[in-house]
């Protein structure tokens, strides 16, 4: 195969965006992806302009030719999807500067906290939230949904596999301070699953629309409107909201 000589200023067409940049800043990082696709003994598709076509987000890969350009760091608000590319590019340095920002670190806790999970039954938990959220609630609400580390006296649906406990209700309410609040699913997980759940389903859920913000209390009073009679039991829960909570003094806590 013939080795390739790529133009000192190179054309680059990156998802439709066009760059140029110098053919030295492609291959700066040694080691990287990129250096290797430039490096000769590689095919590059091009574009019907003969511009080198790389099928990325075009908005997003301009930052890493920032950081090879001159060390260019991006904004906070864009740091797990520049990480993201940097780690797909195998731009090394910069993904050891950016694996230690906030949003980062946090997505890599919830991608190891889902490893120890069930997938199929992870899936199928997601699906049943989802379904209730959308039923139940309309996107200004806040959503809340409980966990109970024990079951209810009469469940109407009780799904067992693989160990895993599900119990599904009407409705219920929580008691905080005095105040109901308004709980239409109730699952039951098995304990040392159980927090690595809530915060990989909050996540996941957040992720799709279902609010911005994320909390959790791990001390709630649960009256089951489905026991006859009704029970009060323990439980947690998380809270997704479109806006900050500036106001409670409940317990709840930011996930």
């Amino acid at each position: 195969m013939d080795i390739e000589k790529f133009p000192e200023v190179t054309e680059l067409n990156v998802g439709g965006k066009l760059l140029t940049t110098l053919l030295s800043t492609l291959r700066k990082e040694e080691n990287s992806m990129l250096a290797a696709m430039f490096s000769g003994g590689h095919q590059i598709a091009r574009d019907k302009d003969g511009r080198y076509f790389i099928d990325y987000d075009g908005d997003v890969f301009v930052n890493i030719l920032n950081y090879l350009r001159h060390g260019s760091i991006p904004p906070k608000e864009k740091a797990l999807e520049v990480y993201e590319c940097a780690a797909y590019f195998g731009v090394d340095s910069l993904v050891t500067i950016l694996q230690t920002y906030q949003h980062v670190l946090y997505k890599k806790k919830i991608t190891e906290m889902k490893e120890k999970l069930d997938r199929e039954q992870f899936g199928k938990l997601k699906q049943y939230a989802i379904t209730i959220l959308n039923e139940n609630f309309n996107p200004s609400e806040d959503k809340y949904f409980a966990y109970v580390s024990t079951p209810c006296q009469n469940n109407r649906v009780m799904v067992r596999e693989n160990e895993w406990k599900k119990f599904m209700h009407d409705s219920g309410s929580a008691l905080i301070s005095g105040a109901s609040i308004n709980i239409k699913s109730v699952l039951l997980y098995k304990d040392e699953l159980e927090e690595a759940c809530m915060r990989c389903l909050a996540h996941d859920l957040c992720e799709q629309g279902f609010g911005t913000f994320c909390y959790y209390n791990t001390s709630l009073s649960l009256q089951c409107n489905t026991c006859h009679p009704r029970k009060t039991i323990r439980c947690k829960a998380i809270t997704l909201r479109n806006k900050v909570w500036k106001d409670h003094d409940y317990n709840w806590k930011m996930l």
